[in-house]
């Protein structure tokens, strides 16, 4: 376990190091890449609903995403700081949301409306790093892996650009996977294995 915790604070700190030198240029275009590759996956086109986030610097970023996702009509959930449970839900966003700095810097809407149970079908998830198996880096937090095990059935598509894709992602059993992983390049989808 030790060995797995060090490995990807050794995968974090190489892939933030990288992020931090980013042009905002080439993070709006790039992003829009990932963007027309993750909608035009078909598990997309058939969703009524979907998990989406607010990004924060560095990350593939959101905003243009969310406004295609309203656009298509989806309805759009985002993870948000619930006090009462002391842990992050999915809460409805709506294009004309008020919306407020959240517990970790993260804009999430004002009021919180919990998303019913397998209401979405398809979650867009970020991360540090992501492998061609679905294994995903988050920030290390474990937040969104607590956040993913409630929605199993949705389809997880880890958004990311080109150089946070790395050969193998060291995984613990409490890691949640992708279903699919999308970059500015290429689309990979991630063969389930039967069990």
């Amino acid at each position: 376990m030790n060995e797995v915790i060090s490995m990807k604070t050794a995968i974090r700190e190489r892939i933030r190091k990288e992020r931090g030198a980013l042009d905002t240029r080439w993070v709006r275009q790039a992003s829009r890449s990932v963007h027309e590759h993750a909608t035009a996956l078909s598990e997309y086109a058939c969703a009524h609903a979907v998990g989406a986030y607010f990004a924060m610097p560095g990350e593939v970023q959101t905003a243009e995403l969310l406004e295609r996702c309203w656009r298509d009509g989806k309805e759009v959930c985002v993870p948000a700081f619930e006090p009462d449970f002391d842990a992050y839900i999915f809460t409805g966003a709506h294009a004309s949301s008020v919306l407020r700095e959240g517990m970790l810097g993260i804009p999430e809407p004002e009021t919180h409306s919990l998303v019913e149970a397998n209401a979405m079908t398809v979650v867009f998830v970020p991360g540090v790093a992501f492998d061609a198996h679905g294994g995903r880096v988050g920030h290390g937090a474990g937040h969104y892996d607590a956040l993913l095990r409630d929605w199993a059935s949705a389809f997880k598509i880890g958004l990311a650009f080109d150089f946070q894709i790395v050969d193998r992602v060291p995984t613990t059993p409490g890691d949640i996977a992708m279903d699919a992983v999308v970059t500015n390049s290429k689309i990979m989808l991630v063969e389930k294995q039967k069990t």
